[in-house]
């Protein structure tokens, strides 16, 4: 968090049955490492699996599941 404030008012003023008003701001700054790990690196990996579903023979029942994996995983990863 970068900054918070926090203001406190009473409506209406002088008034022996105000009632209080709290007001809170927060300032959030993003870290642009954590976007690089959350959702670059999983991008990354996701592709290299693709290559590798090419790389096995056609014969091999792995190579469907792979391939079912990494085309339901990757639309995931990307609207994120």
């Amino acid at each position: 968090m970068a900054n918070i404030t926090a203001k406190r008012e009473l409506m209406p003023p002088g008034d022996p049955n105000a009632y209080a008003i709290l007001t809170f701001e927060l300032v959030l700054r993003r870290k642009m490492v954590l976007s690089t790990y959350m959702l670059t690196m999983p991008c990354i990996f996701l592709a290299s699996l693709t290559l590798v579903v090419f790389w096995l023979p056609p014969e091999r029942p792995d190579r469907t599941a792979l391939g079912t994996y990494v085309v339901d995983s990757q639309p995931d990863w990307v609207s994120i």
